[in-house]
């Protein structure tokens, strides 16, 4: 189950097998459900497989259960706190790098180049908040 977040970014929020309505006593289902494909883990992979999966016109559920229970959303731990908030830093810093080098090749800037990092956060926090309501 989605639920949206006052600060807009999306919790998952799961239970054990025994408390969602799907088993009663035995473990013998109370209802069917019909999907094509499940897919097990919300991160890149798991949103990918999914995704395609949904294009070529399968009915697919995405199984995305984390115990203890992390507070972003879908996307996992590359998307939200791994590979792609590092990628943006690498490239806040590459960009840094390329203005400092920029006026050896003509360029001129005036004044020193400064950098505000909670801006850079607040970039950061964005750009994951939107990949993660994309798949939401």
């Amino acid at each position: 189950m989605q639920e949206k977040e006052p600060q807009g970014r999306t919790q998952t929020k799961a239970a054990s097998l025994e408390d969602c309505s799907l088993c009663t006593q035995g473990g013998r289902t109370k209802h069917r459900y019909d999907f094509d494909l499940v897919v097990v883990g919300g991160g890149s992979g798991g949103l990918a497989c999914s995704k395609e999966a949904a294009q070529l016109g399968l009915k697919v559920a995405v199984l995305d259960y984390v115990e203890p229970s992390a507070k972003w959303g879908l996307g996992g731990t590359c998307v939200n706190v791994g590979c792609i908030p590092k990628k943006l830093m690498h490239q806040a810093a590459l960009l840094g790098t390329a203005v400092k080098d920029a006026k050896k090749y003509g360029w001129q800037i005036s004044g020193p180049v400064c950098h505000d990092w909670w801006v850079n956060q607040k970039l950061s926090l964005q750009y994951i908040i939107s990949f993660s309501e994309k798949y939401s």
